[in-house]
């Protein structure tokens, strides 16, 4: 990325290993980012194109009409929030090749965006990464539970309890009585109980040390 954001230059990223929802090119100038699809096979040349002043068919997004910007710091993606209308706001999300990439493109976005803007690591709230965690904890809890519940049953003779007769509950009843009848009551509970312990674990880890987001910001959300 060059050092010098004064000129109308603009900056451009690739990835050519971007999924195929999201742009492969990433072209940022002091009025506009422009996210646009161009194959592989194709990047090199559009590149060299684009520094010979051409142009590229993509998503062009006016940096007046920016919300902000998010990402997980450990990630290499950034979700932009743009506004489309009044009260109308979409997202799309970019993957850059790395977090290098995507650190310079904050850099220079914030640079663009001005002074009413700011950069910041954000760590997540305790209370959502709390539900996110012990919330599907409590869910194995209550499965394994009932999964117990099922497979004494069947080990003491008795039919299995009737799921119902949809297709995927069926489905879901056969593997799981399958696996009740080679476990048996005391097997469901200990691997049921492994799993639940391991998200008390993860749950006590994220409440130690929240998750931390790139955001970019405006300064005044008002």
């Amino acid at each position: 990325m060059p050092d010098d954001l004064a000129t109308d230059a603009p900056l451009l990223w690739a990835n050519a290993s971007a999924a195929a929802e999201r742009p492969t090119l990433i072209r940022l100038t002091p009025a506009s980012l422009t996210l646009a699809a161009v194959p592989g096979a194709d990047l090199e040349h559009v590149l060299a194109a684009l520094k010979d002043g051409g142009d590229v068919a993509g998503q062009m997004i006016p940096l007046s009409s920016l919300c902000g910007a998010r990402g997980d710091e450990d990630d290499a993606e950034l979700k932009v929030t743009y506004q489309t209308g009044p009260s109308k706001t979409e997202s799309r999300v970019i993957a850059f090749a790395n977090k290098a990439q995507r650190a310079e493109f904050v850099a220079a976005l914030v640079e663009y965006l001005g002074p009413g803007w700011r950069h910041w690591r954000k760590p997540l709230d305790r209370g959502t990464a709390g539900f996110w965690t012990l919330g599907p904890t409590a869910v194995v809890a209550l499965i394994t539970w009932g999964l117990h519940l099922e497979a004494a049953r069947i080990a003491r003779g008795n039919p299995p309890i009737n799921w119902g007769r949809n297709g995927k509950l069926r489905l879901l009843a056969t593997v799981a009585h399958w696996i009740e009848q080679q476990l048996g009551p005391n097997g469901v509970l200990i691997s049921g109980g492994v799993l639940v312990g391991v998200g008390l674990i993860l749950f006590a880890l994220v409440m130690a040390a929240p998750p931390k987001y790139i955001v970019v910001e405006p300064v005044d959300p008002s």
